[in-house]
Order: structure tokens, then sequence, then C-alpha cells
């Protein structure tokens, strides 16, 4: 069982953060120019979205866009709606996923270890040089990286809640969080909660879990979010195709050359050597890095610890 956390400490830490990070956020997001080659060619998926009779599939030069769902064009062309058609209006969008990132980051924190903690892991899971970056660019990444955070999140209330309505409740958020994360960009929105709840569960032998009905109930929030639109694109003109490249020419093809379409070889993009991304962690964190280090010389010994404290770590 987790330790409990009273509201009055929830309030002691959201908005401290919200404000330490809300300079950032505005300046960050509303206050630059473009960044190519992406965020030109999102702000005019976005715009035509904005202009189009139905919203099912994003277009890029008069053609359906089917490189990922469209629950972040759908969120820029309905800011655009509102404020204009800029970039900076395609951005609006960008300051909800980051603070949906720091809140998420910061109540796992706080169901860890208490306020210091939630302050500290929303400011670094904030203005790391990656995530501040990815948070602040108009592209599918920002909206997937709010719904990773929130499905994080779920997944350890339900996993350390004792069985019943508390841990329906947790995992009810992990898999909405997992449903935006993959309205905002496939499968990546299912892949990271459910390697590290899985990582876990193996990690700790705690097979029971997976026996757990409450981990299950969430599918239907999910066939309720995501099944509609799939429908809907099983009906437009190309329906079968449309459906043939959005789930398996670009989620097969990502990680093994398959018989595709020239346009889309998805396997000869983003080029990387074996560990590429864990190298280069270090310079992803700055200027957390060296707080990062520290972290890691101590979880050598507390993921060790009992329940719950070395579960924290673990799942950490």
């Amino acid at each position: 069982m987790r330790p409990l956390r009273t509201t009055t400490g929830v309030r002691g830490w959201i908005l401290p953060v919200l404000l330490m990070l809300a300079p950032m956020w505005l300046i960050g997001t509303l206050d630059r120019g473009a960044w190519t080659p992406d965020e030109p060619r999102e702000a005019d998926i976005a715009w035509r979205m904005s202009a189009q009779s139905q919203w099912v599939l994003p277009q890029l030069a008069g053609r359906p866009f089917l490189e990922k769902p469209p629950l972040s064009y759908w969120m820029s062309a309905g800011s655009m709606r509102l404020f204009g058609s800029s970039g900076r209006a395609a951005r609006v969008p960008n300051l909800l996923y980051a603070a949906v990132t720091a809140l998420a980051m910061g109540a796992l924190a706080f169901a860890m270890d208490g306020v210091a903690a939630a302050i500290v892991a929303a400011l670094v899971a904030s203005t790391a040089l990656t995530a501040f970056r990815v948070s602040m660019w108009l592209a599918p990444d920002a909206c997937l990286l709010a719904g990773c955070a929130v499905s994080l999140l779920g997944a350890y209330l339900g996993y350390t809640a004792a069985p019943g309505r508390r841990k329906l409740y947790g995992y009810l958020l992990m898999h909405a969080g997992a449903a935006i994360g993959f309205m905002a960009k496939s499968a990546p929105g299912w892949l990271v909660p459910g390697v590290a709840l899985l990582t876990l569960i193996a990690w700790e032998r705690r097979w029971s879990e997976l026996r757990r009905p409450e981990l299950y109930a969430g599918f239907i929030l999910q066939a309720i979010v995501i099944g509609p639109w799939i429908l809907a694109v099983a009906h437009t003109p190309d329906g079968a195709e449309s459906l043939r490249i959005l789930f398996w020419y670009n989620l097969a093809g990502r990680f093994t050359d398959i018989a595709a379409p020239a346009a889309y070889h998805y396997s000869t993009g983003h080029h990387n050597s074996f560990g590429k991304y864990f190298i280069e962690l270090p310079i992803y964190l700055l200027p957390w890095t060296a707080l990062a280090a520290v972290a890691v010389w101590h979880a050598r010994q507390r993921v060790r610890l009992r329940d719950p404290p070395g579960t924290a770590w673990r799942f950490a």
C-alpha cells in the first residue's frame, strides 16, 4: 500500500510548480518562430484540418496524412479556429500538454515520496533539454508525452493500491493516458506504460496482478475512445488501404522491412546505431544530468528495499 497523501499536500506543490514553469512554457511556445523542418509542415496540416469539412484524417498537400492518428491535429485545428491561422495559434495546445506532463509526473512523485519529490520531479520532467523541446514543439510528440505521463501515473497508482475501487481508478487512469497517447502517435502510447508495468510485475514476481479484473476494465474505455475513429477511417473512400498504412506499414514497418509501397518504407527512416539514445541520455537530461546520476547511484541499493519504498524505486 502506498502512503496516504493529504489534499493539503497536493495543493502545496501544484501552484508553485505552475508558477515556476509558466514563464518558460509561454515563452517557449508563443514567443518564437517555427522550428524547421517539422513545424511548418505540422502547422500546414493543422491549418488544412481547421478548414476541412470532415476531421477523420489530416491532410498534407491535398492527400490524407497517414503517419499518425489525428488527436494533436484536432487540437491544433481547433485552436486555429479560435485564435486565428498562425503557427503560434497551432502551438497553444502545447501549453496544455506541458502542464499535464508536469502535473502527472509531479503527482507520481508525490504518491511515491511527498511534496518535495513532487516539485523536483515536475521541474525535471519539464525542463530537461529534450523533454522541454518536445513539450514546446508543434508535433504529436508533445501530446504523446502527456498521455504517457498520465498513463505511468495511473499504472503506479493502480499497481500499488489494494484490490477494489482505488485499484480500478488507478488502472482506468492508465488506460485513459494510453488512449490519449495512442490517438496522438499510435502504438508508443501503449508501449511505454505497458512495458513499465510488465517489467515491474516481473521484477517483483507479482504475477497475481495479471489476474486482477481492475487491470483490464479500462480496455472498454480505450475501445470507446479509439474505436469510433477506426470505424470512421474504415468508412472513408480508401478506408481499407488507410488502415493498412496506419497499422501495418507504419507500425510493423518501423521495426522490420516489409513489403510496402516505396512511400511507406518506414524502416528506412530514423537510422540509429544500437543503444544510441541510451548513450546520449546524459545530454538529453541537461541541466539535470548530475541529479539523475545521483538518483541512479542511490537506486543501486534502494531498489532492494521491501515494499512500498522499494516498489517506488523499482518503478522509477
